[in-house]
């Protein structure tokens, strides 16, 4: 069961993994944008911001990627408001005819054995950051996994390092959004 820290360590120093949508509509979008990014992969030159191995798409694809996006849209809005949900007071959640919702973002495209290197979002446009898993292919190993931007000694007197390899925040599964503050 998720239990609810004080809404500012929630907003503030954790990710919530939202859900998994398993539903014929978001696997049928799953799978058409999932196709669409392997494409590009095979034709467009990879970015190589954070990515170690693998394909990465250009910082605006899913702006530009009607594609790819469309058929997303309704899985990461609903994952959002769902993070706002669980983060905010009743009193300040927005309704959908009132969010500011901008989606930008890439797409990775890695084999195994791929990963992204540690990085931030610190943009200052951006408020939530966000995982949409496509395909896992089979992998259970390449779950995303989060560093403290806090160093350890500035959190408290006496903690304890950070762990070099934290452990997956959830399994992959296509369908499987995760939420969590741009950091």
């Amino acid at each position: 069961p998720f239990v609810r820290p004080p809404t500012h360590e929630l907003l503030h120093s954790t990710a919530v993994v939202v859900g998994l949508r398993t539903d014929a509509d978001a696997v049928a979008g799953l799978r058409a944008a999932a196709k669409a990014i392997r494409r590009a992969a095979r034709h467009e030159p990879s970015a190589n911001v954070s990515n170690v191995g693998g394909w990465q798409s250009r910082a605006d694809f899913l702006m530009d990627e009607k594609e790819v996006l469309t058929p997303l849209y309704p899985i990461v809005y609903d994952a959002i408001l769902e993070y706002l949900v669980l983060a905010l007071p009743a009193a300040l959640l927005p309704t959908a005819a009132t969010l500011d919702l901008r989606l930008t973002g890439w797409a990775n495209a890695n084999r195994q054995a791929d990963s992204n290197a540690i990085h931030d979002h610190v943009d200052q446009d951006w408020a939530l950051s966000g995982v949409l898993y496509l395909d896992d292919a089979g992998d259970d190993e390449c779950g995303l996994t989060f560093a403290n931007p806090i160093p350890a000694d500035a959190r408290r007197p006496g903690a304890r390092p950070i762990p070099e390899a934290p452990p997956p925040l959830a399994t992959p599964r296509p369908g499987r959004t995760l939420v969590f503050p741009s950091w």
